[in-house]
């Protein structure tokens, strides 16, 4: 159990290890909020996780094909949440300039880069050559608040049958503007 636990939680820690994660969504074309509310200091003040093995949840998936009660899937599927927040969620900030840069600070990493909106897709690239672009979706936004959605899949075979399962992380990430 705790061997499958790590093996699920190195795939998902790997695109984790970024201050965000690649946005696999379709980009929406209606404007959400104007690139003046976007500019200033936000600050991480919720977090939701959403994890997906072959479309079910974790929890279903974790009682369904290793058999376990629901309590032990349910205390698995928490400890995969720790384990990608550090036991604390996300934590940090971030602040969007007028010039089209931008400096963040999560869980202690700070950098730095440029900004650009084009309608819902939010894409920030990095000051540092060893890390690629990324694209977010901004699910709202208005002068004090913003939300973000992040999101990432991939395959592998997690329960060893031979066939790749298709692994799902969503973050949806709640700011408040300082």
């Amino acid at each position: 159990m705790k061997k499958l636990i790590k093996k699920f939680l190195m795939l998902l820690l790997l695109p984790l290890s970024l201050v965000f994660v690649t946005s696999c969504g379709d980009d929406d074309d209606d404007d959400v909020g104007s690139e003046d509310d976007l500019i200033g200091t936000w600050t991480v003040t919720g977090s939701e996780f959403e994890f997906t093995i072959d479309g079910e949840d974790l929890i279903e998936w974790l009682a369904e094909q290793l058999g376990l009660p629901a309590s032990e899937a349910e205390g698995a599927a928490e400890q995969v949440e720790e384990e990608l927040t550090e036991g604390g969620g996300f934590s940090g900030s971030i602040t969007f300039n007028s010039d089209g840069t931008f400096t963040s600070n999560f869980d202690g990493d700070s950098e730095g880069g440029n900004w650009t909106k084009n309608g819902s897709a939010l894409t920030l690239t990095f000051d540092s050559p060893d890390e690629d672009p990324i694209t977010l979706t901004i699910v709202s936004l208005n002068s004090s608040k913003l939300v973000l959605e992040l999101s990432e899949s991939g395959e592998e075979d997690i329960d060893g049958d031979g066939v790749d399962d298709e692994l799902s992380i969503r973050v949806e990430l709640t700011l408040d503007k300082q």
